[in-house]
């Protein structure tokens, strides 16, 4: 681990515990809650293909 990333054989990895937290996480009912979410999905973009197109409709209702 190396700033709080995984790191293996040069190259950067998922933690799966953050891949679980996005997973349960409750749908947010609170702008608030919004940019809590928005803030933890940000950090993983690079691994999410399409991040802008899938974020879109949520950064919409901010």
């Amino acid at each position: 681990m190396f700033l709080k990333n995984l790191v293996s054989q040069g190259k950067i990895l998922i933690d799966e515990r953050k891949v679980k937290a996005i997973l349960d996480w409750l749908a947010p009912t609170k702008v608030n809650e919004l940019y809590s979410f928005l803030g933890l999905a940000n950090y993983y973009r690079k691994f999410i293909k399409g991040y802008s197109k899938k974020m879109n409709a949520l950064m919409n209702l901010l």
